[in-house]
């Protein structure tokens, strides 16, 4: 599970000043400064709201890094925040676990099935991963139960449409983020003890990874078939998925890792690391150029979303690892 045995951090000198200030100017007054930010969730059904593909990803975003923050300085008004965001959440969450801001036309990939030629989809289970990684983590640092119920809610809604009920993953399009739901099924199920989400994260793994898809950037078919580039000694860049979003799947392999003992996701957690910092990591410790891995640590190009994730999948690798080198990456 996400343990995490700090209950407060209690850094302090001028790296605490800066945390603070942040934590007091921005994450305590979040929700004052976004008064729209659960309006989609509320009424999918009945809104004109302009929403990009990942809009769903936001409410959980914030609620992880609510939990990240209130190990800081366990600030009430921090705790009072983040329940806040638990509430509102499980008052949007639809009768049937569903917890995104789509309406049920086009939740899920039926936006894609209903135009297949035309319509390139969005990222409903990427935007739900976030809600339910955020919920989980709440969880575990604070003891809101109402957050575990809404993050298991929400992957039960989405265990029945794709897995009892046919339709794949990849089939949404935008795989590369929408397998990221993997990494809430394997973290959920080290925290509930639940089979069906081993079962499930184990499945995208290793069947739905190799399953092609219409990809937006190249305009072609292909599948991320990351085990497979890992089999065939290929670095991150060389497969058939690069882009940073894919980094949040990843993470499954560490977690399945630890709670199977299979070699092949110990073995396949390293080679992907390892590959990249090999060819992608940039001298400033980042990752990525361009939003993905294409084999140049020098090149140019945005590195911010890229280098959240990068860290995200280090602190995985090094718990998996236990090699103080990993920590050093991420000083």
């Amino acid at each position: 599970m996400l343990r995490n045995n700090v209950t407060n951090m209690n850094i302090s000198g001028a790296i605490g000043d800066i945390l603070t200030a942040n934590e007091v100017n921005w994450v305590q007054t979040v929700l004052e400064k976004n008064p729209g930010l659960f309006d989609a969730f509320m009424d999918p059904e009945h809104n004109d709201l302009a929403k990009t593909m990942w809009h769903g990803e936001f409410p959980g975003k914030i609620l992880s890094g609510l939990a990240q923050t209130y190990l800081l300085n366990n600030d009430p008004k921090t705790k009072e925040v983040g329940d806040q965001i638990v509430a509102r959440l499980k008052e949007a969450q639809q009768e049937d676990g569903y917890l995104g801001p789509w309406a049920e036309a086009v939740r899920f990939n039926k936006d894609v099935l209903s135009d297949p030629e035309n319509n390139w989809g969005k990222w409903d289970t990427w935007g739900q991963y976030h809600c339910i990684y955020g919920l989980c983590r709440w969880y575990q640092i604070t003891g809101n139960k109402d957050a575990l119920e809404v993050a298991s809610r929400a992957l039960d809604c989405i265990y029945n449409y794709f897995i009892a009920g046919g339709n794949t993953f990849a089939s949404q399009n935008w795989a590369e983020c929408n397998f990221s739901i993997s990494h809430a099924f394997a973290l959920m199920y080290e925290q509930t003890g639940k089979q069906e989400y081993l079962e499930a994260a184990e499945y995208i793994v290793n069947e739905e990874w190799k399953i092609p898809y219409r990809d937006f950037y190249t305009k072609t078919m292909l599948a991320c078939d990351w085990l497979t580039g890992v089999e065939k000694n290929l670095a991150f860049y060389e497969m058939g998925q690069p882009r940073w979003e894919g980094l949040h799947t990843l993470e499954t392999l560490a977690v399945l890792y630890r709670v199977t003992g299979k070699e092949v996701y110990g073995n396949a957690m390293e080679s992907l690391w390892w590959g990249i910092i090999e060819h992608d990591r940039h001298n400033t410790g980042s990752f990525g150029t361009g939003e993905g891995a294409n084999g140049d640590p020098y090149g140019d190009g945005s590195e911010t979303c890229n280098i959240v994730a990068w860290t995200s999948f280090t602190i995985d690798y090094l718990k998996m690892s236990k090699n103080s080198y990993v920590a050093d990456e991420l000083e």
